[in-house]
């Protein structure tokens, strides 16, 4: 769960045990957390090497061969593209031949239509979520666009 809330966030994995001693504060069980740690070092190398093994777990139990794997779209953590290391160049050992290795492209493209629809002060938000419930309710109006 820690290594997800970094990941996630883009927290730097220096920050686990102050996560991990903020949870042992936190906690209503606190016996059962305080033998917990978790260092810089071994965030980093359960994050590369834990998504690695289910990534290869992954393609070898559903027979996917690598040469499948044309992209790979991360969110820019840091302990993925590193240079030496991370997770991106690890998965060149299994496929050289990566023709996209980029931040989360959906999170881009999100952002964009974010930042260009400022404008019109959700609009076009309300104007979509209007039609949806009005077809909702209106069954014989779906099918009259399915024409």
């Amino acid at each position: 769960m820690v290594l997800g809330t970094l990941a996630e966030h883009s927290i730097p994995f220096s920050k686990a045990p102050v996560i991990v001693k903020l949870a042992q504060t936190l906690s209503l069980d606190k016996p059962a957390l305080q033998g917990m740690k978790l260092s810089r070092t071994a965030a980093s190398y359960k994050m590369i090497h834990g998504l690695e093994k289910v990534l290869c777990e992954f393609f070898e139990k559903n027979n996917i061969p690598w040469n499948n794997l044309v992209s790979m779209l991360m969110d820019s953590c840091a302990v993925m593209r590193g240079s030496k290391t991370g997770l991106e160049i690890r998965m060149h050992q299994y496929c050289p031949n990566l023709l996209d290795v980029d931040g989360d492209s959906c999170h881009h493209i999100h952002s964009t239509a974010k930042k260009f629809s400022e404008p019109f002060d959700s609009y076009l938000e309300k104007l979509f979520s209007d039609l949806q419930v009005d077809h909702q309710w209106s069954p014989d109006q779906v099918n009259k666009m399915q024409l």
